[in-house]
């Protein structure tokens, strides 16, 4: 009975180890961050004080962009909780 058992679940067992082996080996690789400076660095020609100009311009338009994204979909967002409240 055990042989009968083993030849019908092994090749499920060999497969959920091989698979369990495989998430154990998985790696992630290094993350390499965006380098600013190479896109950036023809603003460095200018002077210290011109590249905070630049960086605080670049800075302030990004947070202007998400509030503006935030501010014209207060809609969805309200459909989204009202929603999320009524289930």
């Amino acid at each position: 009975m055990r042989n009968l058992i083993d030849t019908i679940f092994g090749p499920v067992l060999s497969w959920l180890n091989n698979i369990s082996t495989s998430i154990r080996e998985l790696s992630v690789p290094v993350s390499r961050p965006i380098d600013p400076s190479r896109y950036f660095g023809y603003f460095s020609f200018l002077g210290p004080h011109w590249v905070t100009l630049v960086t605080t311009i670049l800075t302030l338009g990004f947070i202007y962009l998400v509030v503006y994204f935030i501010v014209t979909n207060i809609g969805l967002f309200t459909k989204f909780k009202n929603m999320i409240k009524w289930w």
